[in-house]
């Protein structure tokens, strides 16, 4: 799954010692071809740093092209969506 783009947003620095939190959530279930995490990055005192974008294709190995989410990875998704 190749990364496509990615979009990212930074409201406050974080340091080199700082204990962060990422949490990452898919908001919308994946279409077609394409799956798109949501990201958002806090520190300790729960201070929001950063939110963000990855959007990843799926692709067909062997092809090198995109193709449709795998049926198994769309059914156990799909409970999340209904």
């Amino acid at each position: 799954m190749p990364v496509v783009e990615i979009h990212s947003r930074f409201l406050r620095p974080a340091k080199y010692d700082d204990l962060i939190t990422v949490k990452t959530l898919l908001k919308e279930m994946p279409a077609h071809h394409k799956i798109v995490f949501h990201t958002e990055i806090y520190n300790e005192q729960a201070e929001l740093l950063n939110t963000g974008t990855v959007t990843l294709f799926f692709i067909d190995a062997k092809k090198m092209k995109r193709c449709e989410m795998p049926i198994e990875l769309k059914e156990r998704l799909g409970h999340y969506f209904l």
